[in-house]
């Protein structure tokens, strides 16, 4: 690619250099983006009156028009609907509604956007499935998902609304819409152009860009990262919707039910769960009370990423790597009085719990009003499935120190023994079933019985 005479300058008085688009890039950005060959628009922002102009061309979108768009020198739209009707990608807009907006929110909407759609790709991800997150505007951002094969729009109407539903976030302020790629009009329905990646944003002296999701920063060559990007199958897409939706119905509703006894019975964990619904952040010890609750009501961990995920700052890949370094045993209430002081006293909390469980030895934990089993009784604490292998190590050390200790001990007591034994001039001695005997300056045990018992 060459780079031609100096465009225009930063405020840092860095040169910014015009790029040449190649064959290729114009190939590729047209391989992902293509619909409608014999129409498009353009983007006109009327500066003495601020008004934004969608101007419809009756004309090819040719290559000259692209490398204009990707220059900077026009804002393109384009028809994503090609002649038979097919798309070659699903869109999903993110959207912040500022008529909503919540002063409690301590992070910027461009931010919480971002977070958003962010999360929805990695979510994505867990099921093999790759989407693209693109800045549309300050308060808008659309996530891309590219398909192998080109589908009737209907048909990805139908799958983008389904994916919206599935990701909707549940802050007021924030939105997912499908990009339906028509608008009513009278009786009928009319296909409407859609905004090219990579262009200018009119009036804003900014780009729509393609961004990481794990680091939030722009591809630095939007064009290299074109050349990354991964097709998806259909195929693919309906079961991450199936295995979302259809079995986790019941798990749901089950689930829900889980969650409602626990609140009734425990004031600490319905105080959390409201502040989430009302959109604000945890600190690190109400996080960590509800991991080492609500994690264990199911085994997807959905109960809990559907709490957290009300909380601005709650991000997809922190919380599966957090589930993942999660100890396999509830968190206890006076281990939850240490963590939060304030909140115990001020609501007053004195659980009651079902006798026969603590008679089993199981510790006081909210778990216990839901899934007693999941807090482990005495004989079971330093097992595989409630202990991890340092616990259990620690404990084995700790059993060998005592064991050793014991064996000096009795080392001791038995030439203690002998040697009232032989004082007394005895041979052996009855205690309860037992008979100790002194043979060959060895102690020996016996049971009544005659049978050998140490």
């Amino acid at each position: 690619m060459k780079k031609t005479a100096i465009n225009t300058t930063n405020s840092l008085n860095e040169r910014i250099f015009s790029r040449e688009f190649s064959k290729e890039d114009i190939s590729i950005f047209s391989e992902f983006f293509s619909g409608r060959k014999d129409l498009f628009a353009e983007e006109i922002f009327d500066e003495s009156n601020k008004n934004l102009n969608i101007i419809v061309k009756n004309q090819a979108l040719d290559d000259i028009i692209l490398s204009k768009h990707l220059k900077g020198l026009k804002s393109i739209y384009y028809y994503p609907i090609d002649a038979d009707l097919t798309v070659n990608a699903i869109i999903i807009h993110y959207i912040f509604d500022t008529t909503h907006s919540n002063n409690q929110t301590e992070i910027s909407p461009k931010k919480i956007l971002i977070n958003l759609v962010s999360d929805g790709a990695f979510l994505l991800k867990e099921y093999d499935i790759a989407a693209y997150p693109e800045k549309y505007s300050d308060f808008a951002l659309r996530l891309w998902i590219f398909l192998d094969k080109r589908i009737h729009f209907l048909k990805a109407r139908e799958i983008s609304k389904a994916l919206a539903d599935i990701m909707s976030p549940s802050l007021i302020s924030c939105q997912m819409r499908p990009c339906l790629l028509t608008s009513p009009e009278a009786l009928n329905w009319t296909e409407k152009p859609m905004p090219l990646p990579l262009g200018n944003i009119s009036g804003a002296n900014d780009k729509r860009l393609f961004f990481d999701p794990e680091t939030k920063d722009f591809y630095p060559d939007q064009i290299a990262f074109l050349h990354r990007i991964r097709k998806n199958s259909l195929i693919k897409i309906k079961e991450f919707i199936r295995c979302i939706t259809s079995p986790n119905i019941i798990k749901k509703t089950k689930n829900t039910q889980k969650i409602d006894i626990l609140r009734e019975n425990c004031k600490i964990i319905d105080y959390l769960i409201n502040k989430s619904n009302s959109g604000r952040n945890f600190n690190e010890n109400e996080k960590k009370t509800l991991y080492y609750t609500i994690s264990f009501l199911d085994n997807e961990k959905n109960s809990l990423r559907n709490i957290l995920m009300k909380c601005p700052d709650f991000k997809q890949n922190t919380f599966k790597k957090q589930i993942a370094n999660l100890y396999p045993r509830p968190i206890s209430c006076p281990k939850i009085r240490e963590l939060l002081p304030e909140i115990v006293n001020a609501l007053d909390c004195n659980c009651i719990f079902n006798k026969a469980d603590i008679e089993l030895g199981r510790y006081p934990s909210p778990v216990l009003h839901v899934e007693p089993m999941l807090v482990p009784a005495n004989d079971e604490r330093y097992t595989s499935d409630f202990s991890t292998p340092k616990e259990i190590s620690l404990k084995y050390l700790a059993l060998l120190q005592e064991i050793e200790a014991m064996q000096r001990q009795k080392q001791i007591l038995s030439e203690e023994l002998k040697s009232s034994l032989i004082k007394n001039n005895k041979n052996h001695i009855k205690v309860n079933e037992f008979k100790i005997i002194l043979e060959n300056n060895e102690i020996k045990i016996e049971t009544e019985t005659g049978g050998k018992s140490i």
